[in-house]
């Protein structure tokens, strides 16, 4: 009697080869959702975007919703992460606002996006924000006139 060995077949996995084409997928995948929305992008426009087979999109993602959730998820989880470092050692409240925002915004600025056209650039953005700050009561002051 013949005894088969139980073997897979294809060649062995490869952690770093797997977490690195997930990444690349989420990434093109995260510009075309943004450039196109979720109803008009197809998946076959990611894979083309890497040169790769649609097939292989759904190794890693078993449906475009899954897809989307995990470009989401991603972005979410960098924006934290960015926010965080970036107030981290700030104590003064307020300016935790002001930076905080300014992080969030220039997060999801569009990349073609140049600050200079912008309907808040350079003195204008600074004088918005000057003026919201001269608004803000502070701790400790009444704002009511007595």
């Amino acid at each position: 009697m013949v005894t088969v060995s139980a073997r897979k077949t294809g060649r062995p996995k490869n952690e770093l080869l797997t977490a690195r084409r997930r990444e690349e997928i989420l990434h093109a995948a995260a510009h075309i959702f943004a450039e196109r929305g979720y109803p008009n992008t197809d998946l076959q426009a990611v894979a083309d975007t890497l040169q790769i087979g649609k097939g292989t999109i759904y190794r890693y993602f078993p449906s475009k919703r899954d897809l989307f959730l995990a470009a989401v998820y991603q972005g979410m989880h960098q924006l934290q992460e960015l926010i965080d470092t970036t107030l981290s050692g700030i104590e003064d409240p307020f300016e935790k606002i002001v930076v905080g925002l300014r992080t969030y915004l220039a997060y999801f600025k569009p990349p073609n996006c140049s600050s200079r056209n912008g309907p808040l650039s350079g003195t204008a953005k600074n004088q918005r924000i000057s003026n919201i700050a001269t608004r803000w009561p502070t701790r400790g002051k009444s704002s009511s006139k007595t």
